[in-house]
């Protein structure tokens, strides 16, 4: 392997800031000594902005002396054309994305069954048509047209049920009084009022039967009657008897709507 030589024989090269300087000034420089002409205070000046320029590049610090420089004038015509927006204006419109429709991936088998309607309990009052549909009664909730109508036949329907358990009651209550020993007066006394309470029972099944014909007035004279008979079986069979929970029943059912 042959010996190096000193490393002080060999041409340096800069790169520093002044040799862009220098390679921006050069052609300038070569142009005025190939023409013979002396240099001017013009191509000093312009020799000095590039410097200033390749300095503001290299070492990202602005010349003092730009800032001496008077501004470029577009003169007042242009100005005017400008501020009044003689040149037209163009809207660049981006292409819209397309949106892509995933198929369903193989594996998701659940989504790609078919739906079928689970067929409900048939109720009391409905009945099953040939194409398997139902249709409820005349008078049920499921006719009706409002929320207000809705609980409109409800109550009818909650009124018809507490009647037959007072017919209930009332026919049990007899029996039992019969059956057992106590005063002849009061046993009277609970017979006619059950019978009473009983004609009452019956007008308001008579009342409610129809649901277009139901009126609440209507049930005053009726539930009236029903309390009365109550009240004869409480003076048989004393306050603490069942006989008195049945008022509390009636005002239960007749609360409720």
């Amino acid at each position: 392997m042959g010996a190096r030589g000193p490393d002080s024989d060999r041409p340096t090269v800069d790169i520093g800031p002044r040799a862009l300087a220098e390679a921006l000034r050069r052609p300038a420089t070569d142009d005025a000594a190939d023409d013979g002409e002396p240099e001017r205070d013009g191509d000093h000046d312009a020799e000095h902005d590039d410097d200033a320029a390749a300095n503001s590049v290299v070492t990202g610090v602005e010349d003092d002396s730009a800032a001496h420089h008077p501004p470029v004038s577009l003169g007042a015509t242009r100005t005017q054309e400008l501020a009044e927006g003689a040149e037209p204006t163009r809207t660049i419109q981006h292409p819209q994305t397309p949106v892509t429709i995933r198929p369903p991936r193989a594996g998701d088998s659940v989504h790609g069954l078919p739906t079928q309607q689970i067929p409900s309990r048939r109720k009391a009052g409905s009945a099953a048509t040939a194409d398997g549909s139902r249709f409820s009664a005349p008078g049920s909730a499921a006719l009706a047209d409002s929320p207000v109508e809705a609980m409109r036949l409800d109550e009818i329907a909650r009124t018809r049920v507490f009647l037959k358990v007072v017919i209930a009651l009332c026919l049990g209550g007899v029996l039992v009084a019969f059956l057992s020993s106590g005063d002849a007066i009061a046993r009277r006394v609970v017979v006619v009022g059950t019978v009473i309470a009983i004609g009452g029972a019956l007008g308001l099944l008579s009342v409610t039967r129809d649901a277009g014909r139901y009126d609440a007035n209507r049930l005053l004279p009726y539930g009236t009657a029903i309390v009365i008979g109550s009240m004869s079986g409480v003076y048989y069979w004393g306050t603490a008897s069942p006989v008195a929970a049945m008022i509390v029943y009636g005002i239960y059912f007749f609360s409720l709507g």
